[in-house]
């Protein structure tokens, strides 16, 4: 719900500025501003020391109190993404984007996001994706709690910039807005709900360097020669100084405009608005135009459709007017009158803002008709069938004020519930290519001395260190259960396979197979699943079972296997068994007899009738969790890792 006051808050590089902002008829006026310099210093390190001593010197001088406040944060903190569904999506736009952010953003988990539509071409819907660290907003939400500031909204300065030009001025074609900072220029570019914006890493602050280092004065000095250029008489040779400067800005400028241009086929800019200080120097802004030679240059002097209260000092205003424009752009976002509206503060702390809101609903509604009751008693016993009516509808609007509070405490209960089901589909995607990842490294394993585990390098089969078979590989987060393991039934001691069958699965453990998966499935020991839906089931690990078969007798070479795979990176909790029985693999064998005399006479061969021969293995199976470090599996929160 948009609010009737609100506060922008713009918290800058070189200092804070507010703007107090109110609903006036359809439209919306300044009350209050203020700005409150940040001391300036070239360690970054003490920064937060000293945004917080000014963000104290400003509510000292400002009552905040319960009203709402929307903050900025600098573009270049954040990520624009853009992306375009297909035709018709308009109805599923937010479950898409939920997929496609994940798509686009790697660790969305450590991310805040929000996005906003436009139409692009052939029908598609655009999607543009803000992205900000959260523990950028996290630092911005300790500073303004610590002051208990009521913080409903978090964005960026360009999309702050875009609303503020979007509400004052409405334009219809494709327009550049450049707002020069201390630290950078935000470049904005605006067609409809299209914009594009990156930070120009040239400001007022590179300017007052330059100063700064020509004329060999301290920082504090060359600021105010900057600020009062015009009352300079050498002001045309400081203008000269500061050229090189005013054309490394143009050529970024430029090459920015380019760039969107080959992202915006068929793009033209019709107008360039500029905002900030910076572009008050004498002959910047023909400069600049000369430069770029992209449309008319407009200097933003002045506001049209925001009104300022007449108890604001307009000639102070107009003077620090050309720094409010993010200011202002956020409390018509507050006010519910702006186009973007993302808005980056934290799911869970959107959540406790509705739950205190409804509470506070709840008690306001239940004062009011207290307060009624109690009046009600004190009139004549004639209203006395008045008063237990008044009385039955207290107790009704307390039942479903309660009732509701019940509702929104357990709807909040499942969010986590419900993000979790969303990881665990998000995780479909991730298992692509895992299993065959997986075979590929088993399938090259090799020993200490560089040979493969698997495949018979060796024409000795009957030698165990020499040949290993690959008999079956299972992979997947989805478990044998009890009845699929039992339905293999396991052949007696010392069978004989004719022809040779080599599936070899988990049947091969003695003993209840249910017990021997309780290691990887801890919430599932003893347990079937069959029947039970995905969705109803705890989180479970990737498990790959391999089984193969070793020609001979001996077991024994599984254990070099086993410690091989141990060291694997991600293949954890390897357990193996290696039957004790044998298996025999019943097969033909040819005997060929040669006979020949002097050279002269032919040599014959004689093929003898073939000859049974039960040929040994040895089965085994071996089994493990397979989990990377960069990418967890995900549990819940009373399962341990």
């Amino acid at each position: 719900m948009a609010a009737g006051v609100v506060w922008g808050l713009d918290i800058g590089n070189s200092a804070i500025k507010a703007v107090k902002m109110a609903r006036s008829g359809d439209g919306c006026e300044i009350v209050d501003f203020d700005i409150v310099d940040i001391v300036h210093s070239d360690d970054d390190r003490d920064r937060a020391q000293r945004v917080s001593a000014a963000l104290a010197t400003l509510c000292q001088n400002k009552r905040f109190g319960a009203d709402q406040v929307f903050v900025s944060l600098p573009g270049n903190m954040c990520l624009l993404k853009e992306f375009k569904l297909p035709p018709g999506s308009e109805k599923k736009a937010a479950d898409l984007v939920q997929y496609e952010a994940k798509q686009q953003i790697p660790q969305i988990e450590e991310v805040e996001w929000g996005y906003e539509t436009f139409e692009a071409e052939e029908g598609q819907l655009g999607i543009e994706l803000v992205v900000v660290k959260k523990e950028i907003v996290q630092e911005v939400l300790r500073l303004t709690d610590s002051f208990k500031l009521n913080v409903r909204g978090i964005s960026v300065a360009p999309l702050a910039i875009y609303n503020f030009i979007r509400y004052e001025f409405d334009p219809r074609q494709t327009v550049l807005v450049l707002d020069s900072g201390s630290r950078g220029t935000d470049l904005v570019a605006m067609s409809g709900k299209h914009v594009y914006f990156r930070t120009v890493p040239i400001g007022g602050r590179e300017i007052t360097r330059v100063l700064e280092n020509k004329f060999k004065m301290t920082f504090e000095k060359a600021e105010k020669l900057k600020k009062e250029l015009n009352q300079q008489k050498q002001a045309e040779k400081i203008l000269g100084i500061l050229e090189p400067t005013f054309g490394s800005m143009a050529s970024e400028i430029q090459r920015s405009i380019g760039y969107y241009k080959s992202r915006r086929k068929g793009a033209r800019i019709e107008q360039v608005f500029l905002l900030g200080h910076t572009f008050r120097l004498p002959t910047m802004a023909e400069f600049l135009a000369g430069q770029v030679r992209e449309a008319p240059f407009q200097i933003v002097a002045g506001l049209q459709r925001v009104r300022i209260n007449p108890a604001i000092n307009i000639n102070i205003f107009l003077n620090e007017f050309p720094t409010l424009a993010v200011a202002i752009g956020l409390g018509i976002q507050g006010l519910g009158l702006s186009e973007m509206k993302v808005n980056l503060v934290p799911a869970e702390r959107k959540a406790e803002m509705e739950l205190k809101s409804k509470r506070g609903w709840a008690a306001a509604a239940a004062a009011i008709l207290l307060a009624t009751l109690l009046v009600s008693y004190q009139r004549a016993s004639a209203r006395q069938q008045e008063l237990t009516k008044l009385e039955e509808k207290l107790r009704e609007t307390v039942k479903k004020v309660e009732g509701a509070h019940a509702k929104l405490e357990a709807a909040s209960k499942g969010i986590e519930e419900t993000e979790m089901k969303v990881k665990r589909l998000a995780r479909i995607g991730r298992d692509r290519g895992k299993a065959a990842a997986i075979l590929t490294r088993i399938a090259d394993l090799r020993r200490e001395d560089g040979r493969r585990f698997f495949g018979l390098p060796d024409p000795n089969p009957n030698n165990p260190e020499q040949a290993m078979f690959l008999t079956g590989l299972y992979v997947s987060r989805v478990p044998l259960t009890a009845s699929q393991i039992g339905a293999v039934t396991p052949p007696p001691e010392a069978a004989v396979r004719t022809p040779p069958e080599r599936r070899v699965g988990p049947e091969i453990w003695s003993g209840d197979p249910k017990a021997n998966w309780a290691g990887y499935y801890p919430p599932l020991a003893g347990a079937d699943l069959a029947g039970v839906p995905h969705e109803l089931r705890p989180d479970l690990p990737m498990i790959a079972v391999l089984s193969g078969e070793i020609p001979g007798t001996d077991g024994r070479p599984v254990e070099a296997l086993r410690d091989a795979l141990s060291k694997q990176p991600g293949f954890r909790d390897v357990q193996f068994a290696v039957r004790n029985t044998v298996y025999r693999e019943e097969i033909d064998e040819y005997m060929v007899n040669e006979r020949g005399g002097p050279p002269e006479e032919k040599v014959t061969t004689t093929m003898q009738p073939p000859k049974k021969v039960r040929r040994p293995y040895v089965a085994f199976a071996i089994t493990f969790k397979y989990e990377t470090d960069e990418d967890p599996d995900i549990r819940p929160a009373s399962q341990p890792r």
